[in-house]
């Protein structure tokens, strides 16, 4: 009866690990409920309304990217200022990062942008207080403590938004004093490093808002804004692609798929969400989307029944 209690549990992790691996899901935000919903990336298609959704969320429509860091969802707060840590199985909600050692209220103003490089997690914040100016926050992964921060290259009249991970360095997207669209660079101590891409807004990418960087280092920028708006596609380099997605369409998030292709979401109502050229859903997703690797709800139920197999066995 051992044995066979152990060759299932071994059945058992074997099949979480796999269901883990290759379960890839996008996440996205409801402006209706603030509920995180979460999208299967093969077709787009619904598999929780409210994957990620707690009481200190419902009333504020506010939550952005959102990243797995070990065995937790982060997920960026605009409005409060603060990143929220959820438990990437249950998604029970375990605590804040509010960027104090002594706040009891949010300090990362204007959070908005999310991404992990190691024991480090990156952060846009779009707004400026007595702590932080506007710019790159890098919080410790294991102590949840901001590390530094660094203020934007010219701080007046910008805006930033997202940041991402590219080739051993950061892109950042910000627009300045609405005439001028960039996708800066910095590494990853915070030094700045100059231009990616930038643009007059003319004839071209106008108020980047989200990036995705694909497996060969090319990069996709959402421009909701202007007179060409769509998702702009840089090489690894930086060498400008043009528009390959939504042309004329509102996009502001975007999200690559393991396949390699984009689902992304329209920026205004009713908040349409696309894979390539195909609408797939209208549930008012309008923020940022985050492409996920999670255990999948079949999983979690296959992996407890497994458990519970052998111990009905033995009372038999």
């Amino acid at each position: 009866m051992t044995s066979i209690r152990v060759q299932t549990l071994l059945a058992a992790a074997v099949l979480w690990s796999t269901n883990s691996a290759s379960a890839q899901f996008v996440l996205g935000y409801s402006d209706s409920t603030n509920a995180g919903a979460l999208f299967n990336a093969a077709d787009g298609s619904l598999v929780d309304p409210t994957f990620i959704e707690d009481a200190a969320l419902r009333t504020y429509v506010t939550s952005r990217k959102t990243i797995e860091v070990g065995d937790e969802l982060w997920a960026a707060d605009i409005s409060r200022d603060r990143i929220w840590r959820f438990d990437r199985n249950t998604r029970a909600l375990k605590g804040e990062i509010l960027g104090g050692n002594e706040s009891t209220v949010g300090q990362l103003p204007g959070m908005r942008g999310l991404t992990q490089v190691g024991s480090t997690v990156y952060g846009t914040l779009s707004d400026s207080n007595d702590t932080y100016q506007q710019g790159i926050v890098a919080i410790d992964v294991n102590t949840r403590q901001v590390n530094w921060s660094v203020p934007l290259p010219v701080t007046v009249g910008s805006f930033v938004l997202d940041v991402v991970q590219h080739q051993g360095e950061l892109l950042v997207s910000r627009t300045f004093d609405e005439t001028s669209h960039v996708i800066d660079r910095y590494d990853l101590d915070g030094s700045y490093l100059g231009v990616f891409a930038e643009s007059n807004g003319s004839g071209n990418f106008n108020f980047p808002a989200q990036l995705a960087v694909a497996d060969d280092g090319s990069v996709f920028v959402t421009s909701p804004m202007g007179d060409a708006t769509g998702i702009y596609k840089f090489s690894a380099d930086g060498t400008p692609l043009g528009i390959v997605e939504a042309a004329g369409q509102l996009a502001y998030g975007v999200a690559v798929l393991p396949d390699g292709r984009l689902m992304w979401n329209q920026g205004e109502f009713p908040g349409e969400l696309y894979l390539d050229d195909s609408l797939v859903q209208s549930l008012g997703i309008r923020r940022m989307l985050s492409p996920l690797t999670v255990p999948s709800p079949g999983a979690l139920v296959q992996f407890g029944a497994a458990f519970a197999l052998p111990r009905a066995r033995r009372r038999c």
